[in-house]
């Protein structure tokens, strides 16, 4: 099969997209897509080593139902020294069968909306090629990693042992149903996406040919008959793209179903006639011709043969060829499939791709015309990340949110493309990695290093950059919280984060059972001690020559053994601490500079110390540029010498700039530690009911020595009937910043304020009172409720006390205590009950009319009058049910902001005030209801934000039935 290979001139940006498609612009350099029927006999690229698994198999694929039914026989060589007796098959749907344990309410809407759905694999049957059935069982979840549901690994009895060198074969059936859910594994919407996996897999062997089931899919040749049903009547054609290892993509067209009996189920498997053709590649298709002409194509029924770790599609009715240019120079052949209406974002996709892959082949070193040469982006509903690359590399997976962002942060995308390109190429590059099971992750750590190298390089704003500029700006809180606890899409890309969240969820294939850490954390490790210079020569060295892998040359340039190092950085990442124990000033130089000692230890997991992870520290040199000294990390205790310009807290000794380590406490990782400064308490109420409760407050909080568990906070406010200030000091134990809380804290505080008269309404029996009030206050809180953006489940109790006196100098004397519990829970995913008590008394002879309870507005009975029901004592009680209307929404409000989602509220709130609590528990309380909405929204596309708007209705009192109305941030309670 002669390939003819077509060139066509790319336009300039704003052009029409001019394409020259061609297989080898989509599949491989000039003569290796005329050698693609030989693949499987040669092997993995760089190895004249057939694969050890091979399979012959017959696939009906159901796009619009998201159902796959199987067929074929299987074939594994005994690479081992022993017989073999039994076959390990993974069923990777399986892992969809329950919830993935790192599921949260934080970022369960990354992966299902509205709820959870469950997919699956069935093995129809497993027999000896005598049709004899075989014995197959289930691997013990005790063997597998935490979480993956029984019957994600099986094991087949062989009939008889098979010897080392000899082929074990046996005949099987299965059939996979698609869960609904994002990612590149399930099916949303009318876009199904299978990145593999939806066949059973064999294990990768390791170098004794051992197979552990944990780890990725083995290399195998496919000789694979396809064939696509639909469409039904009524339904669109889908278009089906079948990935096969370097190949990608091949279309393959759907066969029409009549309606009538059985039309509703995959049908029943033929065999193929032998007429039937092979893969033919039109070639014909010269320059200027129109998008989508020249892919290779497959009728309904047809054969590919191919090797590769799992063959992968994507089906969806609206999937279109955006835009194809075949290799140019040493740019590799770039294709963009994706949503009709979306050429901007692909010709953005293909200029980047193409000038990535020329530095990639620059960068490693390879040879003219050697190594990857193709690639292709696919769209896939993505939530979790913005870029996947498959496993094989053959393609990049793409969010369809991909650059809906404040155009700003449009670089910070470019980014994630960056990475998952140079990831994609050097898969590919390092398909000869041996053993296999390095593959993946090896894989990442070249397109790390190549990604690092060009942010360098390029100069461009990185996420590490973006970080150490906004620590000179993050006492605004929210910046503060976005620093150090991200959880927002890509937040590792946009802040340089080297180590995921406890609760990210590995959804790449490459990591769904093995659950180890992304190949950069690897490549970082190496940095510290290889260096850059070195760690890029060594990732030339591992393209090059990859079937030495990654780990024997990482070992040869570091000149040591390694193998402990990578136990370390390949498993759970160690729950250790770094902190500086002291420092001395040894001396003063001429020009005031000081030569200072720095005491380091490291505490907890013992392996970081053992094998040695550098720990680096800064202060402001001589000249006020930063100045870095490093400990080897080795041993639990440590030494640097260094020199610091300034002395004590203009000059703090910063260590782990760069946050490299993974600590369990950054609050200890500065001396001397101040503290830091966070502007906050910054709000505005705006009574929409001409109550007169309306208020203006600017504060601010300081956190002691950077240790988050202390508070000290500060406000100054100005509301209609007092204005003044407040000090608080708060102590949470377990606290840390994030979107959950989850522990308990006290707090005490003094208020000094003057009180003005002018805001109970007409008829309030109460009069009203001014002068000057001082006072101090004490409370206890817990709090087990679950993200505040969205609390769906917890607990939540506060009590405080407030003490007036005239000794303290105030015009009053009272003590007002106040109680508060809340709760939440939810019925089914989307829907929650929440109820809120608030309990209150003052006692006292001299109560000021500003500390009244009242018994309406926001926190009170929701439809009853603010400023008009006031008392000593207060009893009310709220009730909410929530009810997620729509999730998954993409509406831009001019590009500052994207709505994510709108639930609706329901409430009936109840209650009253008085002048004891004993006389509100008699009963003849004051009733109110209405309905409220919650908007969901992410500012400039990365800070989760909840807009609440409620309207109230009085219902006790038919004369005063509103409506009342209420607006504010996050939710109610």
């Amino acid at each position: 099969m002669v390939v003819r290979a077509a060139r066509g001139a790319r336009s300039g940006r704003g052009r029409a997209l001019a394409v020259a498609l061609t297989a080898g612009a989509l599949a491989a350099l000039p003569g290796r897509a005329a050698a693609q029927g030989d693949r499987a006999a040669q092997g993995a690229p760089g190895s004249d080593t057939p694969p050890g698994v091979a399979w012959t198999l017959e696939l009906a694929l159901d796009p619009e139902r998201g159902l796959v039914e199987g067929r074929g026989e299987l074939r594994v060589r005994n690479d081992g020294a022993a017989p073999l007796g039994s076959l390990t098959l993974v069923l990777y749907p399986n892992r969809f069968r329950a919830p993935d344990p790192a599921l949260t309410d934080v970022n369960f809407d990354r992966f299902y909306a509205p709820w959870f759905s469950a997919g699956g694999m069935t093995l129809r049957w497993v027999r000896g090629l005598d049709g004899r059935p075989l014995d197959v069982r289930a691997v013990p979840a005790g063997a597998l990693p935490p979480g993956l549901p029984d019957g994600t690994v099986v094991e087949v009895t062989l009939p008889r042992p098979v010897v080392p060198g000899a082929w074990a074969e046996v005949d099987l059936a299965f059939g996979v149903e698609a869960p609904a859910r994002f990612g590149t594994f399930g099916q949303r919407g009318r876009r199904l996406v299978l990145e593999g996996g939806f066949v059973p897999w064999v294990p990768a062997a390791d170098g004794e040919g051992a197979r552990d089931p944990r780890a990725p899919p083995a290399l195998a040749a496919w000789d694979v008959g396809v064939r696509v049903v639909g469409p039904r009547e009524g339904d669109p054609t889908p278009r089906v793209l079948v990935g096969r290892g370097r190949g990608w993509p091949v279309r393959v067209e759907a066969e029409p179903v009549r309606d009538g009996p059985g039309s509703g189920h995959v049908p029943g498997l033929a065999p193929h006639p032998a007429s039937l053709p092979e893969v033919e590649v039109r070639a014909d298709a010269g320059p200027g011709a129109r998008v989508g002409e020249g892919l290779e194509r497959l009728p309904a029924r047809g054969r590919l043969r191919f090797v590769a770790a799992t063959p992968s599609l994507v089906a969806c009715p609206d999937l279109a060829p955006l835009a194809t240019y075949p290799p140019q120079g040493e740019a590799p052949a770039v294709a963009v499939w994706g949503s009709p209406g979306t050429e901007e974002r692909a010709e953005r996709l293909v200029d980047l791709a193409q000038r990535v892959g020329t530095y990639l082949r620059t960068r490693l070193g390879l040879a003219p015309g050697a190594g990857p040469r193709a690639l292709a982006f696919v769209e896939a509903p993505l939530r979790d990340r913005f870029v996947q690359a498959s496993l094989d590399g053959d393609v990049v997976f793409f969010s369809d949110r991909l650059y809906r962002v404040f155009f700003p942060l449009r670089t910070f995308h470019d980014l994630e493309v960056v990475r998952a390109v140079c990831e994609a190429l050097a898969a590919q590059a390092l398909a000869g990695v041996a053993p296999a099971a390095d593959r993946a992750w090896a894989a990442e750590a070249v397109g790390w290093v190549v990604t690092q190298a060009w942010l360098t390089e390029q100069r461009q704003l990185s996420g590490r950059t973006l970080r150490r500029g906004l620590g000179l700006f993050d006492f605004i809180p929210a910046i503060d919280q976005l620093v150090r606890a991200p959880r927002f899409v890509g937040s590792d890309v946009f802040y340089g984060r080297l180590y995921e969240a406890p609760d990210a969820v590995p959804d790449e294939l490459g990591r769904a059972l093995a659950r180890r850490p992304r190949g950069r954390v690897v490549a970082e490790k190496l940095r510290d001690r290889l260096g850059n210079a070195r760690l890029l020569a060594l990732a030339g060295e591992v393209a090059r020559a990859p079937a030495r892998g990654l780990r024997d040359p990482a070992a040869a340039a570091a000149e040591e053994d390694l193998r402990a190092f990578f136990e370390l950085w390949l498993g759970p990442p160690p729950r250790h601490n770094v902190r500086i124990t002291g420092y001395e000033v040894l001396g003063r130089l001429p020009d005031g500079t000081e030569r200072v000692r720095v005491r380091l230890a490291r505490e907890g997991d013992p392996r970081p110390r053992e094998v040695g992870e550098p720990v680096e520290v800064e202060t402001d040199g001589p000249d006020g540029a930063p100045l870095r000294a490093r400990w080897d990390g080795r041993g639990a205790l440590g030494v640097v010498t260094t020199l610091r310009r300034d002395a004590w807290l203009w000059s703090p000794i910063q260590l782990d700039p760069d946050g490299r380590l993974d600590q369990t406490d950054t609050g200890d990782d500065r001396a001397p530690a101040l503290g830091k400064l966070l502007v906050n308490r910054a709000r505005v109420r705006v009574d929409l009911n001409r109550g007169n409760r309306n208020e203006a407050a600017l504060g601010f909080t300081f956190v002691p020595g950077y240790d988050y568990a202390h508070r000290i906070t500060v406000d100054a406010f100005y509301e209609q009937d007092e204005r003044g200030f407040s000090l608080d000091y708060g102590y949470g134990f377990g606290f840390a910043i994030d979107e959950r809380n989850y522990g308990l804290g006290v707090s005490a505080g003094f208020t000094a304020a003057q009180l003005f008269t002018g805001v109970l309404r007409r008829g309030a029996l109460a009069a009203e009172t001014e002068g000057d009030l001082l006072s101090v206050r004490a409370g206890v809180g817990f709090d087990t409720r679950l993200w505040s953006v969205n609390p769906t489940w917890g607990f939540a109790a506060s009590f405080e006390w407030e003490h007036a006196d005239r000794v303290l100098g105030s015009d009053f004397r009272f003590d007002l205590f106040a109680g508060s519990v809340s709760a939440v829970y939810s019925v089914v995913r989307g829907t929650q009950l929440g109820v809120s008590a608030d309990l209150g008394q003052i006692e006292g002879g001299l109560v000021p009319s500003q500390r009244l309870f009242d018994a309406g507005g926001q926190g009170g009975v929701r439809g009853v009058q603010t400023s008009l029901f006031v008392g000593r004592a207060e009893l009310t009680i709220q009730t909410e049910l929530r009810q997620m209307l729509v999730e998954d929404l993409d509406v831009s409000l001019l590009g500052l902001a994207y709505l994510r989602k709108l639930q609706a509220v329901v409430f009936l709130d109840m209650g009253d005030v008085g002048d004891s609590i004993a006389d509100l528990t008699r009963g003849g309380w004051k009733w109110g209801t209405g309905a409220g909405v919650r908007a969901y929204l992410d500012a400039f596309g990365v800070a989760n934000v909840t807009v609440r708007f409620d309207v109230g209705f009085r219902i006790d009192d038919v004369e005063e039935l509103g409506p009342e109305y209420y607006f504010g941030f996050g939710q109610s309670f």
